[in-house]
């Protein structure tokens, strides 16, 4: 009896370590297959990204989250935003239309990611009345080039050192 145990655990102790060795393999088979081509990343990616979307609604948004911190939004003004609607509002101006997020907008939101838009070189604040006459209008930066093509190539072609 003594015997055969010891043969059935010498066979089991093989076969955990050939079952151990081929999940290894497997393991790193899969792993370096990711480094070279991203494939599940992508895939996992793309299927998140499918679920991201924002669009304009009536009236002030549930979902909507702004950026607390990052040079850009600081100095465009937007970490500050929460605070300027506030005063707004206290001074009687409504929201009457906002940004509404997707479930996985806002939640990618709330984990610290960036929300997905399509950066500015410029922001601004123009103001017009009843007639669609400007009565107000700011930018920042005040000048820039409206695509990389408009770049006249004496500024283009010059080095920084």
């Amino acid at each position: 009896m003594q015997k055969s145990s010891r043969v059935i655990h010498r066979f089991l102790g093989v076969y955990i370590v050939f079952v151990f060795l081929i999940v290894g393999f497997v393991i790193v088979t899969l792993v370096r297959e990711e480094v070279k081509t991203s494939r599940f990343q992508a895939r996992y990616l793309s299927a998140i990204s499918e679920q991201l979307s924002f669009k304009l609604a009536s009236g002030p948004s549930s979902s909507i989250r702004y950026p607390e911190y990052g040079p850009y939004d600081q100095r465009l003004g937007y970490t500050i935003l929460p605070e300027v609607i506030k005063r707004l509002e206290q001074s009687g101006f409504k929201i009457t239309s906002q940004a509404s997020f997707s479930p996985m907008m806002a939640e990618l939101a709330d984990y610290g990611l960036f929300n997905i838009y399509h950066e500015k070189t410029q922001a601004g604040l123009r103001i017009t009345d009843k007639a669609d006459q400007v009565v107000f209008n700011a930018v920042y930066p005040a000048y820039g080039y409206p695509n990389f093509k408009a770049i006249p190539p004496l500024i283009l072609d010059t080095c920084f050192l």
